[in-house]
Formats: C-alpha cells, sequence, structure tokens
C-alpha cells in the first residue's frame, strides 16, 4: 500500500571503534523503499552540551554545518572512506594520522567524497593542533572539520546523538503513519478535493491551495490567516513559485493535471512534503473515480457559490478574493443565473452527470461570448447556477445575448432564471436562491409562453402559486374547480381540459382559439358547453373564468 511506514533495521553498536549503524528507516512509496529523511545536523551534534563543554572549533566548513548526520561512526584508521554511504559524522583522536602527516588531508578527501557529513576530532597530548594541509583540503571540499580542546566521552555523544535520530525518525514514521491513515479513510469515504484539501491543511498545519496547471485555484483551505490574505493576487505570486513553498504535482510528474501547494515556509518540510505528497496520490484517486462526474473547477466554483447563496463569506473582500482566485474577472455589475434544462432525462447516472456537466460548460460559453466572466456551478440536483460579471449597464440586453448562445448551443431545451444584480458579488450571490425559484415555475410553463430569461418578478400569479403548490388549501381549490372535468378525463378521455387550458390562455377568444385548435366554430361552441356542463359553471362569468385559469395553472404546475 503506498505511504505505508516500514522499519527495517534496528541495531546498536557499542564498541568505541565500530559502525553504529542506527535506525535505517524507510517508507514504502509506490513500490520503492526510499530512506526516511533525517533533519538532525552537524550543527546540532555541536550544540549538544557534552560537545560543547569541550569548546568545539570550527577549523573549515563552517558553510555546511546544516548537513545531515545520517548516523555516527567512530573510526581510528585511515581508510575509512570506501566504508561509508553518506551522510556520517565521523568523531575520531587522530590516532591514523599521528605519525603520519600524509594521512590527514587523504583522510579528509576520502570522507569529503564519501559523502560524510563532517569529521570531529579530539585534541589532546598525542595531538595539539591539526596539521594546516588537513584544514586546507577540508576548506576545499566544504567539509565540516572541527576541533575539540578537551576529553569527550564519545560514547556519550553517540548514544545522544543516535537517540536523537531515532526519535526524530520515529516522529517521522508515527506521522507517516497518520497521513497514510487520513488518506485511506478520506479515499474509503470517497471524499472530493475540497475535503482533500482541508485534511491536508490539518496534517500541515498551515494554509494549503490546489491550483490547475494555469494556476487558478480549484481548492484552498486557510489556516492562522484569512482567505483574502493566502489568495489575494495569487496567480501572480503562484508563477513566481516562492523558493520556501512546499508544492507537488498531481498526476504525477509525466502527466499532471494540477499542482498542491504549501504556500508559507514549513517548520518541517519532511513531514509536510509527507503530507502534500500523498494527498496528490488522493485527490489522484479521486478524480479518476469521479471522472464521468464534474470537473474540480465546477466543484470548486459550485461550492463558492452555495457559500456566496448561504451568505457565508465573510466580506466583499472574501468574495473578491475567492471569486478572483477561481478564474472571475471582477466588473461592475453581477448577475446571478440559475439554468435549467428543459429536457432532463431518466437514463443512468453516468450520462446524468455528463448532461449536467455539458450544460454547465454551454452556460460558461454563452456567457463568455455575451462578454461577461463568469463561475458556474451545480445548484440542487439538475440545475447550473453562474454568477456573470459584466461592465454594461443594459442587463437586459447582457442576459438577452447570453439566452440566445444557450439556445444556439441547445436548441429550445433551456429555461434561464434570474436573481437581483448589485455591485458587490457578495449581495448578488445571496439572490441565487430566487434565480432558481424563477427557473423552477417558469420550467412549468408551456414552452410557448416562454421567454428568453425570468424574474420572479415577471413570474406573477405563476410564482406565488408555485410558493403556495404544497399549501393542502390550494390543492382543496384545485380539486373544488376541476374534480368533474378530471373526472370525466380520466374515464372517457376526449381533451376538454386540453380545450379549457387553450381557451383561458387565449383570454376568451374564441376565434383565436377556432383557429389555434383546429375546430369549426360549431364544434368548437359544442366542447365548450359540454365543459360548462360538466363543471356547471359559465365560462362567460368573469369570475368563474378567473378561479378556473388559477386551478388550471396550480394543477399544471403539480403534475
Amino acid at each position: 500500500m503506498p505511504g505505508r511506514a516500514a522499519v527495517r533495521t534496528l541495531r546498536f553498536v557499542s564498541n568505541r571503534s565500530d559502525w553504529f549503524t542506527i535506525c535505517q528507516c524507510g517508507f514504502v512509496h509506490d513500490g520503492e523503499v526510499r530512506s526516511a529523511t533525517v533533519t538532525v545536523t552537524v550543527a546540532d551534534v555541536l550544540a549538544l552540551s557534552v560537545v560543547a563543554a569541550a569548546t568545539p572549533d570550527v577549523l573549515a566548513g563552517s558553510e555546511s554545518l546544516s548537513a545531515s548526520v545520517r548516523w555516527v561512526h567512530v573510526a581510528e584508521v585511515g581508510e575509512i572512506g570506501r566504508l561509508l554511504e553518506g551522510g556520517e559524522l565521523v568523531l575520531t583522536t587522530g590516532l591514523a594520522f599521528v605519525h603520519d602527516a600524509a594521512a590527514a588531508p587523504r583522510l579528509v578527501v576520502s570522507l569529503a567524497d564519501a559523502g560524510a557529513s563532517g569529521l570531529v576530532v579530539e585534541l589532546g597530548a598525542h595531538l595539539r593542533a591539526l596539521p594546516d594541509d588537513m584544514v586546507a583540503a577540508a576548506r576545499e571540499r566544504g567539509l565540516p572539520l572541527v576541533a575539540l580542546h578537551a576529553e569527550v566521552r564519545f560514547v556519550a555523544v553517540t548514544q545522544l546523538v543516535h537517540q536523537m535520530i531515532i526519535d526524530e525518525q520515529y516522529r517521522h514514521i508515527r506521522f507517516s503513519q497518520t497521513v497514510h491513515e487520513a488518506f485511506t479513510h478520506a479515499s474509503l469515504e470517497n471524499e472530493q478535493a475540497p475535503a482533500i484539501v482541508e485534511r491536508t491543511a490539518a496534517l500541515c498545519g498551515g494554509s494549503v491551495v490546489l491550483e490547475d496547471l494555469h494556476h487558478r485555484v480549484l481548492a484552498y483551505t486557510a489556516v492562522g490567516e484569512t482567505t483574502a490574505a493566502l489568495l489575494q493576487d495569487w496567480e501572480r505570486r503562484s508563477r513566481l513559485d516562492d523558493a520556501e513553498w512546499v508544492t507537488t504535482p498531481v498526476g504525477g510528474a509525466e502527466a499532471p493535471w494540477a499542482r498542491l501547494v504549501l504556500p508559507l515556509s514549513a517548520d518541517d518540510p519532511v513531514a509536510a512534503r509527507t503530507a502534500i505528497e500523498r494527498a496528490a496520490q488522493a485527490l489522484q484517486l479521486a478524480r479518476m473515480i469521479e471522472r464521468e462526474r464534474f470537473g474540480l473547477e465546477f466543484l470548486a466554483q459550485g461550492g463558492f457559490l452555495g457559500d456566496l447563496a448561504e451568505g457565508a463569506t465573510s466580506s466583499e473582500a472574501e468574495a473578491i478574493a475567492a471569486a478572483k482566485a477561481l478564474g472571475l474577472v471582477p466588473k461592475r455589475w453581477y448577475v446571478p443565473v440559475v439554468v435549467r434544462a428543459r429536457d432532463r432525462g431518466e437514463g443512468s447516472r453516468t450520462a446524468a452527470q455528463a448532461e449536467r456537466r455539458r450544460l454547465a460548460e454551454q452556460v460558461a460559453a454563452a456567457a463568455r461570448s455575451a462578454g461577461c466572466s463568469v463561475l458556474t456551478g451545480m445548484w440542487a440536483d439538475d440545475d447550473v447556477a453562474a454568477i456573470l460579471a459584466t461592465d454594461s449597464e443594459d442587463e437586459d440586453a447582457v442576459l438577452g445575448d447570453v439566452a440566445a448562445a444557450l439556445a444556439r448551443a441547445r436548441g429550445d431545451t433551456a429555461v434561464v432564471g434570474v436573481g437581483r444584480r448589485d455591485a458587490a458579488l457578495s449581495i448578488a450571490g445571496r439572490s441565487i436562491p430566487e434565480a432558481a425559484h424563477a427557473a423552477d415555475v417558469a420550467s412549468s410553463l408551456p414552452a410557448e409562453r416562454s421567454r428568453p430569461f425570468h424574474r420572479t418578478s415577471e413570474l406573477r400569479i405563476h410564482g406565488l402559486l408555485y410558493l403556495l403548490g404544497d399549501d393542502q388549501r390550494v390543492q382543496s381549490f384545485v380539486e373544488s374547480e376541476l374534480q368533474p372535468l378530471l373526472t370525466h378525463e380520466a374515464s372517457r378521455g376526449g381533451g376538454l381540459l386540453d380545450l379549457l387550458r387553450a381557451f383561458l390562455r387565449s383570454g376568451g377568444n374564441k376565434t383565436e382559439l377556432s383557429r389555434r385548435s383546429h375546430l369549426s366554430r360549431p364544434a368548437l361552441y359544442a366542447r365548450l358547453d359540454r365543459i360548462e356542463r360538466i363543471l356547471g359553471v359559465s365560462l362567460s362569468d368573469p369570475d368563474s373564468v378567473l378561479s378556473l385559469h388559477v386551478a388550471v395553472i396550480a394543477y399544471d404546475q403539480r403534475r
């Protein structure tokens, strides 16, 4: 299982002249065992009280004191370099070169070539100072060379350093296991990008951003800072790619589709990289599972639109910062829109998801063709919500252009509901539910009465009845007005309800109704008389016509 931690060996050697092979820990990643990074440095070792008491004097390689110490080796032989693997701090009393001056620089060269972290030499009666050519060789190769001016118990040093390394390694192992369990749970729960990013931020203790290849934000979690501060001027900052940021590609180095970013200097870069690399795997797995669903950009934008609708953004500045990071270009006006497809089918789940994505892409394309910047996302189960950003003062002209472009793409198969525009994005966003209500009501209207776009203020009686549709009194009213005709239609058919509906929509114009229904005047009059007898009302009475019209509208909305 990728990310699983494993301890390979743990061996202690107490003899001062032997190797101390300690805590060779590793992590299994994609089937390959990788060494855990040790963060104990040469400087850390020199700061230990047992070493500091010997007054360490750094004679060379001070610029390399941050080198990691993988383990400590005590050696009193000159040919030690060939036995090293790199990262070792070598302790010696100099017995190997005290009687052979040429051996001292050779030792330095062999250690540097082997990748040792440094050489610490204890001075004493047998060795008062280090040879000049030894110091010169160390300086030339940047190898830390330290002289101790008092006797030091090397066993105490090795025990302390090894314990530090063990503690550090074990901490990373525990953290790696925690990360593994966290993202395994995320995958089992089919978490999407926002939840995975939030989980990553919690593990890293800092803000995390998921961006696409154009440096547009797909998901983010701010920790210890405001959303506005995190996302301010994000694209430019991300392109500069601060050297202290911890980043990893998502999707692999050969075919990345996103990048995960910890945009601040991490207290523990090793732990942070462990977390974001495992998070990248979880994101890739989630994307593979949800390949047939919305793209991440729609998920991110949809989540943001939901926050706007609920008034969850704390300020206009936060709303603008988040919207810009998601790809919206701020403009003079913001118009909330919800689009519903008329031809929603009962196909497979995969087909339905593909259709919803197609509708969202068409809405975005239509908005851009009308000169708008736009954010789109899913609303409820089947609708697409959008925020249009425009500098135009002619709202109807912009909406007309969007509706026309959408009609060209889909034909007459979409209903556009519009909320209240506002110069403040956070306020306009709160009107998304109003736009959804307008689209919902307008979808119950016959196609011939549909307009390019609908506002709740223009839906009038249709909007009122839609709001009251679940009221038992409205349902009782419909039954009391239409029950005889509905019963007749159920038992005998004949199309009388359709004829009544057409009569009411024509405003009682029998000439126009005769033309549209392709009925002769006598045949039309006979059928209208029959409707009057069944219902027991006169179609010449204004109150009866009004009541019947309201009842038919309410009945049609609930079908």
